[in-house]
């Protein structure tokens, strides 16, 4: 029944949408890709409803071929602006930032494990989820990478005690300081290694840059989401 299709499809995109639109409008962070499924199911049902009750109207059949239009030559500059920048807008406004240069901070993250060779190996910790997980990747994807702050979002990875005694890269966007005392309880010690400023076409991204510090011999005492809960 195509009223009982409709509503399906209502219900996987609209609630979705609607709900990080009100987050969104509180003021709480909400990225673009959060309601991807949603995006899916609303392209599926404005797909049927148009060919259903509007393709042959001319006025609505321009409408649509506009809009697909438009959307495409937006992504075509979008990608172009990705590969050679070419928008007239500043770099600290520049939401493309966030794609550029991993793969520095990936090798500059294989260089602090080489300046502090350890045989039982080394994990990844950060203060940022998104930054721990390009730092795994671009790492060459060898390490077990997380955030203590957030267990809640590693527990497929159940209980870290099996990576005590090893070294962890710590990447901070915290202060060398705060780190140290953040991160002094879980290691036997914590150094500094150094910043490492992002910058983008020439100007110094501060959120975005990071601290390196090395974490000596985990000491296994942190605990994951379901430890936590007494599970």
């Amino acid at each position: 029944d195509g009223r009982q299709s409709y509503f399906y499809l209502i219900m996987l995109s609209w609630p979705v949408i609607v709900f990080f639109a009100l987050t969104t409008i509180r003021g709480d962070v909400a990225e673009a890709n959060w309601p991807g499924p949603a995006y899916l199911a609303g392209l599926i049902l404005f797909a049927g409803v148009f060919h259903e009750h509007f393709r042959q109207k001319k006025g609505h059949r321009r409408f649509v071929l506009a809009a697909a239009g438009l959307c495409l030559l937006l992504n075509l500059v979008f990608h172009g602006h990705l590969l050679k920048p070419m928008i007239p807008i500043s770099p600290k406004e520049d939401i493309t930032q966030q794609f550029r240069d991993w793969r520095g901070l990936g090798k500059k993250i294989n260089e602090v494990i080489q300046a502090h060779p350890h045989p039982d190996g080394y994990f990844i910790v950060g203060d940022k989820g998104t930054t721990v997980a390009e730092a795994v990747f671009y790492s060459g994807a060898k390490y077990l990478g997380v955030d203590f702050d957030r267990p809640e979002r590693y527990t497929f990875l159940g209980s870290l005690k099996h990576l005590q005694g090893k070294n962890a890269v710590i990447v901070a966007h915290a202060s060398p300081e705060a780190a140290i005392q953040k991160y002094a309880p879980y290691f036997e010690k914590v150094e500094f290694f150094g910043k490492r400023p992002f910058v983008y076409r020439g100007v110094g991204i501060e959120s975005l840059s990071v601290n390196l510090l090395v974490g000596k011999e985990y000491k296994g005492n942190w605990l994951s989401y379901d430890e936590r809960r007494g599970g």
